[in-house]
């Protein structure tokens, strides 16, 4: 019994080695902080079943590794990838500053004797395509929008959504703030910054860009070689002769020889 007791404490510290190799994959590869907790503490029970004290400093390791990835910030990714989305559809619901211009169309090509009135009017009408004077001047000046581009701001500000939804979901940061800063930049420069739906969108992303998509895990390496120098300690020790026994005496050949006489 005492031999299958030990091959079974043997069996369950390998076992708790495997939990601490679990737990590093699992944060390695997918950054899973509550299924690695969860494994490191299933290996730090296996050591307090063993009730050894030679694993202490094994478990000091292991409850140091514990207490790091307790104490990272909660990460929702998934959360983080809805929200964007649904901001996505209320900017495409977004307003420009202005009224939409539409480009008027040509002058017939027959009219050579226009007045000199009418010829400065159509100057003017082509200049106004791409200058417009406000003379508001305690507001800022923006950049007006063309009937047909307001689709193609939209298109940007959704592309822009998108990519912050993708550097979430990757665990991207760099990505994820530059994505919500230029959606920033282009709620700012194109549509109305007094207008509520605006004030709330532009609210909203300045609070998700400080929320984290990544967390700076800590390193599990030096908790298994202290767990695998325990073992071997252990294997070690195993594969000693029991309290190092005396070695047998030899037997006195000439004293022998001596009673056979």
């Amino acid at each position: 019994s005492g031999l299958l007791g030990k091959s079974r404490e043997d069996w369950r510290l390998a076992e708790a080695e495997h939990l601490l190799r679990l737990a590093m994959l699992r944060l390695s590869a997918l950054q899973d902080v509550d299924s690695a907790i969860a494994l490191v503490q299933g290996a730090d029970d296996i050591l307090r079943a063993q009730n050894d004290p030679q694993a202490f400093a094994a478990r000091g390791e292991l409850i140091k590794v514990l207490e790091a990835l307790r104490s990272l910030p909660q990460l929702d990714r998934s959360g983080l990838f809805l929200q964007l989305a649904a901001l996505r559809g209320q900017a495409a619901q977004l307003q420009t500053l202005t009224p939409e211009y539409l480009v008027p169309a040509e002058a017939p090509a027959g009219a050579n004797n226009a007045s000199d009135a009418s010829r400065w009017e159509e100057l003017w009408q082509q200049v106004s395509r791409y200058v417009r004077i406000d003379l508001l001047a305690d507001q800022d000046v923006r950049p007006q929008l063309a009937g047909q581009s307001l689709a193609q701001v939209r298109l940007t500000l959704a592309l822009a959504l998108e990519q912050a939804q993708w550097g979430a979901l990757n665990g991207e940061p760099e990505v994820y703030r530059q994505a919500l800063a230029a959606a920033g930049d282009v709620l700012d420069t194109y549509f109305d910054r007094d207008n509520q739906t605006v004030q709330a969108l532009r609210q909203r992303i300045g609070e998700l860009a400080e929320q984290p998509v990544v967390a700076q895990l800590p390193k599990l390496d030096s908790a298994l070689d202290v767990l695998q120098a325990y073992l071997k300690r252990r294997e070690a020790a195993e594969l000693m002769p029991d309290a190092q026994a005396e070695p047998a005496l030899e037997p006195d050949i000439e004293a022998i020889e001596e009673d056979g006489q």
